[in-house]
C-alpha cells in the first residue's frame, strides 16, 4: 500500500455560542485514524461568514487538515464523511509540495520561467531608468541659457506692445 498525503478543506457548523466545534474536528481525526491514516497538520479553524446560505446557515467554521493514508483507503474515508450532518461542505485534494521536490519537472520549469521573467523585468526597468535619466539631463540646461531665453521672451513681448 502506498501512503499519500491529502488535504481536506471543510466547512462545519458553529456551536450555538458561536465557538469552533472541537468535537467535530476530533471526529474527523478519528475517522482518519480508523482507515489507517495519520494526521500531519491541523491548520487552526476560523469562523467565517458564508457567501451564501448552506443548509440554512450563514456563518460556519472553515478548517483544513493535512493527513496521510493509504490511497486504497481513501474511498472508505469518503464514505464515512458522506452522511455526516456537521460537515456542510468538503473537498479532498492530493497534497504535493512542488517546491521541495528537486527532481520535479514542474518545479524546474516554474523556477526557470520565473527567473527569466524576473531578469526580463529588471532589464526593462534599467533601460527605462536610463532613458529617464538621459531626458532629465537634457532638460537641465545651464542657468545662463535661462537668462538669455528670458530676455528673448521679454523682448518679444515688448515688440508686440
Amino acid at each position: 500500500m502506498v501512503n499519500k498525503v491529502y488535504k481536506i478543506d471543510f466547512w462545519i457548523r458553529e456551536t450555538p455560542s458561536g465557538e469552533i466545534d472541537s468535537e467535530c474536528l476530533n471526529k474527523l481525526q478519528k475517522k482518519i485514524e480508523q482507515v489507517e491514516g495519520q494526521t500531519l497538520e491541523i491548520i487552526p479553524p476560523k469562523n467565517k461568514k458564508l457567501a451564501y446560505k448552506v443548509k440554512k446557515i450563514q456563518e460556519a467554521t472553515w478548517g483544513e487538515i493535512i493527513f496521510q493514508m493509504p490511497s486504497e483507503k481513501l474511498a472508505k474515508f469518503l464514505d464515512s464523511l458522506k452522511y455526516d450532518e456537521e460537515i456542510l461542505r468538503k473537498i479532498i485534494l492530493e497534497f504535493r509540495d512542488y517546491s521541495k521536490e528537486s527532481n520535479s519537472k514542474t518545479s524546474k520549469r516554474q523556477l526557470e520561467k520565473s527567473t527569466q521573467e524576473v531578469l526580463k523585468k529588471e532589464s526593462e526597468q534599467l533601460t527605462e531608468e536610463g532613458e529617464f535619466q538621459a531626458q532629465e539631463q537634457k532638460s537641465h540646461e545651464p542657468e545662463a541659457n535661462f537668462d538669455e531665453k528670458l530676455e528673448e521672451i521679454l523682448n518679444l513681448e515688448n515688440l508686440d506692445n
